[in-house]
């Protein structure tokens, strides 16, 4: 009896121990910050993973060192469900193990000792007990989960459909009582069928008898663990086997069955506690279907994750099993042989990838799976006819459009085939869409420019999206190509200048361009705004600025911006209208800084007059200053020693200068803030038209101003943006400064320096290039990048100031 009682008691204290392992587990998973992760956890090549349907695991090969995974608190929150499955899991298998063992051991006893082999006085209790047990024991060993794994992999392609009927009819009774749940989760059951077009009964009616045969045995199972732990308990206390005086053959009966009802009590606790963790693991795996918001695919998906860690378990891998998660998962199935269950990971991929919860420790450890990636840009590659093919495409191409952002594809040398895949003609909208998306988020990285321009094949599948902008969706995907092609356009440094060139020479390319400008139908001013971000790419540098296409381009885009306006359009249309034009006159200056042969042309078309009424646009500020710095560009570019425009650039000097003058002694007496842009551009111009007349004319001008009232504007501006303290308008100090330079120059003409030493101009300008920055360097700037610098720095036109005014 005492060896009995220590045995029950070591069963007890194992089962205590798990679970207190458990509950410390989760309560330390709380508290990380960091958790190590092996590379066989999440390698996709890792064969135990590659096909969850196989019944022994492969080999994993050599991987001992661990990567450390950075987590913030909300990802550690996250995965604490998936280690509580993982430890659920542990124990389940250890307690079925157990019983199993605890199993073979009664039934060896029970039919070698009690039932035959020696000759014992049985009572018919204790007969029938023992019989029955030793019928339905090898059940219970050899069968162990078999039936339930069975009912996983049977009901794999119906599971999603189940899920989307089941969210559909949620969505439609609203409310989440137990019983329209119940009614609810039996409806969509019912409707599984209705979800396949082809071998519709032969999958349903398997799915249900594998399902009611699952149930019946689990119910089975439970009851049989009471009933022997009700029996055995009662035998063991009443303990009424034999009378051993009657009969000395019957004089080790009492140890024999003692010890055959310890092992079924024992067995019946170990069965009725893996029972109780199935339905806890049950709980968890709703737990994580709604922190990662698994809607229509949480239940398969969870079902083949159980699966595997199980399979990891009964492998003997328990540090692997207690590491393992979602995520690690899903990478490992990409590369199985089954398309349902690599269709599961992705998609599990996909929503881990989306969920706020996990998203950042999803995408590291992605990102540090190059195989996983390059898998993904092969699944996309795959041109499969079947529905499950078509599927796993268009989720692999989603899951590449959560990592674009990130992502360099040099490494991957499919990734350009693949995506040219996506965007070939008579694909579906939505894997051309998906197609652009990937684009758009490869070329919010440069390192990706250069590989997806020197495509060939690349840039004439954007091109053709481009070309067809008739209907809401092909205007969508215009929008998407002309938005890629404007990101590498603009793209900056050598690789820039390289991307350019291949640009312009793509004749079929920039003919869509033009085309696209050409188009005045205000539904398509959104690919008409872009494709006008595409032109202000060639504005980066001198050799793109100067190109013929782009002086062809040049010409749309001042007929944009000089053309009339239409009053009778409606407002919406208005506003989209007045944003084109804007967006054209922006690239305008950008084409004419540093280039005579653009500024050339735009006086060839005859729109200088256009431009000079645009100065007296009261009603448009953008526009007038836009005007004005493509004219001060004009000036600027166009010499007095060139032939073409001397005299209607001169014409136009003198008719303009007292009037510009004027408008900054005006603007220069109010407050800078809401007007820097205005201020900056007749400054600019201002200091163009006065180094095109000469001093001598200048002076003239000046007197319809004053000129100490004019020094005194523009030393009150300059302490003005001196106090600002930023260089939203970094023009505005510069031109003040070149201003005063080219009049302290010219000193035997204008007597001038005495007036900026009376108003105190040494001071401001040693606080201006004290507090000079380096934007005020460069004549534009692009996306908040500075281009075009200027031969000589604002900190030094300032010191020459100061010079000529001691």
């Amino acid at each position: 009896m005492l060896f009995l009682q220590l045995l029950v008691f070591l069963y007890g204290f194992l089962a205590l121990c798990l679970m207190l392992q458990f509950f410390l587990t989760s309560a330390i998973v709380q508290q990380q910050s960091y958790t190590s992760l092996s590379p066989a956890d999440c390698r996709p090549g890792n064969k135990a993973i590659m096909d969850v349907k196989a019944v022994a695991a492969q080999p994993e090969g050599n991987a001992n060192q661990e990567v450390a995974v950075r987590m913030g608190p909300d990802t550690g929150e996250a995965q604490q469900h998936e280690m509580k499955i993982n430890w659920l899991v542990l124990m389940e298998v250890t307690f079925a193990g157990l019983a199993r063992a605890t199993g073979s051991f009664m039934l060896v006893l029970a039919t070698v000792i009690v039932l035959g082999g020696y000759k014992w006085n049985l009572n018919p209790l204790d007969f029938w007990f023992v019989a029955c047990l030793s019928i339905f024991q090898p059940y219970r060993i050899f069968g162990g989960l078999w039936w339930q794994e069975l009912e996983i992999l049977v009901r794999l392609p119906s599971l999603g459909a189940h899920g989307r009927i089941d969210h559909l009819l949620e969505r439609l009774t609203g409310y989440n009582l137990p019983g329209i749940l119940f009614l609810r989760r039996n409806l969509a059951k019912i409707l599984v069928p209705c979800t396949f077009s082809k071998n519709i009964l032969v999958p349903f009616l398997s799915q249900r008898l594998v399902s009611t045969f699952v149930n019946i045995k689990q119910f089975a199972l439970l009851g049989l663990a009471c009933v022997c732990m009700s029996v055995s308990g009662g035998r063991l206390i009443i303990h009424d086997f034999c009378d051993t005086n009657k009969s000395h053959e019957d004089i080790n009966l009492n140890p024999v069955l003692n010890l055959f009802y310890s092992l079924v009590l024992a067995q019946a606790i170990l069965s009725y506690s893996e029972s109780i963790l199935s339905a806890l693991c049950s709980k968890e795996t709703e737990d994580i279907r709604k922190k990662y918001k698994l809607v229509g695919l949480g239940e398969r998906t969870l079902a083949l994750y159980y699966l595997h860690v199980r399979k990891i378990c009964r492998d003997g891998d328990v540090s692997r099993t207690v590491r393992m998660t979602l995520t690690s998962f899903a990478l490992g199935t990409l590369n199985s042989s089954d398309k349902e269950v690599r269709l599961v990971g992705i998609q599990v991929l996909r929503s881990l990838l989306r969920a706020e919860a996990c998203k950042v420790a999803a995408r590291s450890e992605v990102h540090d799976s190059p195989d996983a990636i390059e898998s993904l840009f092969t699944i996309i590659a795959l041109t499969g006819q079947d529905d499950t093919s078509r599927r796993t495409r268009k989720e692999a191409s989603r899951v590449i459009v959560e990592l674009a952002t990130d992502l360099r594809i040099f490494g991957f040398p499919r990734s350009v085939q693949s995506i040219c895949s996506l965007l070939q003609a008579g694909n579906e909208d939505e894997l051309v869409m998906e197609g652009l998306k990937i684009l758009r988020g490869l070329s919010n990285n440069t390192d990706n420019l250069v590989q997806l321009s020197n495509s060939v094949e690349l840039m004439r599948r954007i091109t053709e999206t481009v070309c067809h902008r008739e209907g809401k969706d092909n205007i969508k995907k215009a929008q998407f190509s002309l938005a890629v092609i404007g990101k590498l356009a603009r793209a900056t440094g050598k690789q820039g200048i390289m991307i350019r060139c291949s640009m312009l020479e793509n004749l079929h390319l920039m003919s869509t361009i033009r085309e696209i400008l050409q188009d005045s139908n205000t539904a398509h001013s959104g690919p008409r705004k872009l494709a006008i971000g595409v032109v202000s790419g060639f504005t980066l540098d001198s050799k793109a600025r100067n190109c013929e296409v782009t002086r062809k381009a040049l010409g749309i885009l001042l007929s944009i911006f000089c053309g009339p306006h239409r009053e009778a359009m409606p407002s919406d249309q208005v506003l989209l209208a007045e944003q084109v034009r804007l967006a054209a006159g922006k690239v305008l200056v950008g084409l004419t800084t540093e280039s005579r042969a653009n500024c050339t042309a735009i006086l060839e078309r005859g729109y200088l007059q256009s431009l000079q009424d645009e100065l007296d646009n009261e009603q448009h500020t953008e526009r007038r200053v836009m005007a004005a710095n493509i004219l001060q560009n004009i000036c600027a570019n166009l010499a007095r020693r060139f032939r073409f425009g001397h005299g209607l650039m001169d014409d136009f000097a003198m008719a303009n200068i007292t009037r510009v003058l004027l408008k900054v002694v005006i603007r220069g007496t109010e407050d800078l803030e809401g007007a820097e842009a205005v201020v900056e551009a007749f400054l600019g111009l201002g200091l163009q038209l006065s180094k095109r007349i000469g001093p001598a004319k200048f002076n003239e001008a000046l007197k319809h101003v004053g000129p100490q009232n004019f020094i005194v504007t523009l030393k009150s501006i300059l302490e003005k943006a001196n106090g600002r303290g930023d260089a939203r308008r970094p023009g505005i100090r510069r031109y003040i400064i070149e201003q005063a330079i080219w009049m302290m120059q010219s000193e035997d003409r204008l007597k001038c320096i005495e007036h900026f030493v009376t108003v105190g101009m040494l001071d401001v300008l040693s606080t201006a290039r004290e507090t000079a920055t380096m934007v005020e360097n460069y004549k534009l700037e692009y996306d908040d990048i500075p281009v075009l610098e200027y031969e000589e720095s604002i900190s030094s036109l300032a010191q020459r100031a100061m010079d000529l005014i001691r």
